[in-house]
């Protein structure tokens, strides 16, 4: 099938055969990721502006470069200006799993991305081959259908839950593998700690359960986990209060309308006429003595800490100062909900109902001042809430990181506890871990080309196919290892026919032998779910045979043009009478 699109002058049209023509695109998109797979990855440059060679139009508008240098497949694909139409279809379907809407720095589960497309781009180059030699597509999509049941029912036999080994192992080895290649600042070893700490601690790791802070103050070294939260460019509001509490009881305030400590708004059509100097003072006092009453309860319930959403007037810092109380405003929901479910306290829409019950609990709350990111009073500040009992809630503070390093660093403690948190089976994906280095890939290609000769149709071409694609896979890791991608498959199948299910690819030591041992794992789910969505890339590519330029033109059209006759009719009369009512 072919469509005729113009080209970029719009002059002529051009013959592009599909779905060779999307083909072709997403096979680009995956070459230029594969470089990047496995532990030894090469980065690469992405550029969108390099608005430093340009003119911003303004003397006071500093030229800043929009670029990123990394290995990370999903910062790739999402930064990258791709342009062809299969494109947003390939990032929908591969791209990273998103636990919540709330759009902050490290929202997105990127792991994974890129070995789902090397597959799906493998799958293509195998479809490719079959299509020249006259296998009807639909016959293409079945057999690789057909793979990826095998491949999930191998995943299934390869699976070994992670407490079977000891003391963490399996979670740890899964965190450490997940961020092999990516190890910013060589400390792979302890972004796995703190990520299999974190979803011990807080669970499921997504937007409010974990979060990722970082500065540029002190060493990488000095990066921790907070059992607790942490908020950034926040302060303690006065300058008379504590600046550290210990062994704190704290009130979360929040809500659109009273989630502060401030006095009621007046409506602007209300209009008052004092007859007298005692009813202005009667009417002042109004608002101070709900002031007391409101700071009264704080103290009764004996509360350290206040955290607001909205703010903290001056009397009201002035009277909490008074009591020693702790202070904090201006605070985000979704960091008021961390704070929350880190201490364990109930969030306060009405400061007029609070009660013992709503407070919460941190070992310590303490200003922290980060020089390095300076605002117009020459310094900001972080508020830690730590040493929370059974927090909800926990934070990694990175620290010694600069802005790029600090993303990337970001990128891999999320896709650690991702992979800690997959392997322990709480998420929806399938828990467990399986051998890594290749060594799953390459059993389950086996397992498909025994599968294939139970079908006797064209099929079996495309599941045999689907088996050459994952072990492209393979060749793909050893070479950017280093190693020659033909002696080592030659090596890794002799293994595999013995029996030896577990042998693959040990880096940096560039050998072969057993992951299990090696503490080269994968968590199952992630796997399961890269063959999904590879599988399901190249079969949408391959459904694909046409491209409709859809035109759109203000104009009416005209009733002549109407597929229904009554409904244009109706119109037409609806157009009329508005031109003659406003004509």
């Amino acid at each position: 099938m072919t469509a005729h699109v113009p080209d970029d002058g719009g002059e002529h049209d051009v013959e592009v055969s599909f779905p060779a023509a999307n083909i072709e695109a997403v096979r680009g998109m995956a070459s230029s990721l594969a470089t990047t797979l496995g532990p030894t990855p090469r980065d690469k440059l992405v550029v969108n502006t390099l608005a430093t060679r340009e003119e911003t139009g303004h003397p006071a508008v500093p030229a800043v470069d929009d670029y990123v240098a990394t290995s990370d497949g999903t910062t790739i694909l999402t930064k990258s200006p791709l342009e062809h139409p299969i494109a947003p279809i390939v990032r929908d379907i591969t791209g990273p799993e998103r636990p919540g809407e709330t759009d902050i720095e490290g929202k997105d589960i990127p792991d994974g991305v890129t070995t789902t497309l090397v597959l799906a781009g493998a799958l293509l180059d195998e479809a490719k081959t079959l299509l020249d030699r006259g296998v009807h597509p639909r016959d293409i999509t079945r057999g690789f259908y057909v793979g990826a049941d095998v491949a999930r029912a191998a995943l299934e036999d390869l699976t070994r839950p992670p407490e079977e080994f000891p003391e963490r192992k399996g979670r740890l080895a899964a965190a450490r593998t997940a961020v092999t290649g990516n190890d910013v600042g060589g400390h792979a070893d302890r972004w796995a700690q703190f990520a299999v700490d974190a979803v011990e601690v807080a669970g499921k790791p997504n937007e409010r359960t974990f979060v990722v802070r970082q500065t540029s103050d002190g060493s990488i070294d000095d990066s921790r986990l907070i059992r607790g939260a942490v908020l950034d460019l926040s302060r303690i509001v006065h300058d008379r209060m504590p600046r550290s509490v210990s062994d704190a009881d704290v009130l979360v305030i929040g809500g659109q309308d009273r989630g502060g400590l401030q006095d009621p708004e007046i409506d602007d059509r209300y209009v008052a006429t004092p007859e007298s100097p005692d009813q202005v003072e009667g009417f002042q006092n109004l608002f101070s003595d709900n002031r007391h009453s409101i700071v009264d309860r704080i103290r009764e319930v004996d509360a350290d800490v206040v955290v607001t959403q909205l703010g903290i007037t001056q009397e009201y810092q002035s009277l909490l100062a008074d009591l020693g109380v702790v202070g904090i405003r201006n605070v985000t929901m979704l960091d008021l909900l961390q704070v929350a479910s880190a201490t364990g306290a109930v969030i306060v829409k009405d400061p007029e109902d609070i009660h013992v019950d709503h407070l919460g609990h941190a070992g310590r709350v303490s200003e922290m001042t980060v020089g390095s990111r300076r605002d117009e009073t020459g310094s900001s500040q972080m508020v830690i809430f730590d040493d929370c009992r059974d927090p909800d809630s926990v934070a990694v503070l990175l620290r010694g990181v600069t802005d790029r390093l600090g993303q990337q660093a970001t990128t891999q403690v999320r896709k650690a506890a991702n992979a800690a948190a997959v392997a322990a089976g709480m998420t929806s994906l399938p828990g467990g871990i399986v051998p890594g280095g290749g060594a799953t890939d390459l059993a389950i290609a086996n397992r498909v080309r025994e599968s294939a000769t139970d079908d006797d149709t064209r099929v079996q071409l495309a599941t045999n196919a689907f088996a050459d694609a994952v072990t492209q896979v393979v060749a793909t890791l050893a070479s950017n290892g280093g190693m020659d991608p033909i002696d080592t498959l030659t090596a890794l199948r002799s293994d595999h026919a013995a029996g030896d299910a577990s042998t693959g690819l040990i880096f940096p030591s560039r050998t072969i032998g057993d992951t299990w041992a090696a503490g080269i794992v994968d968590p199952t789910g992630i796997r399961h779910q890269q063959f999904t969505k590879a599988v399901e890339v190249a079969n949408v590519v391959l459904r694909i045979d046409d491209a409709v330029d859809a035109t759109f033109s203000e104009e009416l059209s005209g009733t002549d043009e109407a597929i229904f006759d009554a409904p244009a009719e109706r119109h037409e009369e609806h157009v009329k009478e508005n031109d003659t009512r406003w004509g």
